[in-house]
């Protein structure tokens, strides 16, 4: 916003200003997981990678959306009660403008669906030989 001075010298009411909207705000995979698992009725997870990369492994609960569908959800009409998080196959630089027009808190998966592959899809690599109890 800019403030321009009315005819009279005073500043006038802010005038809006074309700006880059602010990276999103993010979560981890380990932190999603949590939720997804411990409060899934306080977040609601929405998957803009192409719908057949999406149908192919996802976050639990996600709905599949790729971004030109996004305007059918009406986001700006849903309640703001659940945390949105937005799943892209990296990190997302910025959120879709449909996903900005809603009203409650939003997140990005930080690292995108590769990170959450890497957290909670791909098996940790196996002990050593001779690796003691605590090790494995």
């Amino acid at each position: 916003m800019t403030h321009r001075r009315s005819s009279r010298g005073r500043p006038s009411l802010p005038h809006p200003t074309a700006a880059t909207p602010a990276a999103p705000a993010r979560i981890s995979a380990p932190e999603l997981a949590r939720r997804v698992v411990e409060e899934p009725w306080k977040v609601r997870v929405l998957d803009v990678r192409p719908l057949d990369a999406c149908a192919a492994a996802r976050v639990p609960g996600a709905e599949c959306v790729p971004p030109g569908a996004l305007k059918d959800l009406a986001l700006a009409d849903v309640s703001p009660a659940r945390d949105l998080v937005v799943v892209g196959q990296g990190d997302l630089a910025e959120l879709p403008a449909d996903v900005r027009a809603y009203r409650g808190k939003t997140l990005a998966l930080e690292g995108g669906f590769d990170a959450w592959k890497a957290y909670a899809l791909t098996p940790p690599p196996p002990p050593a030989p001779g690796a003691g109890a605590e090790e494995r």
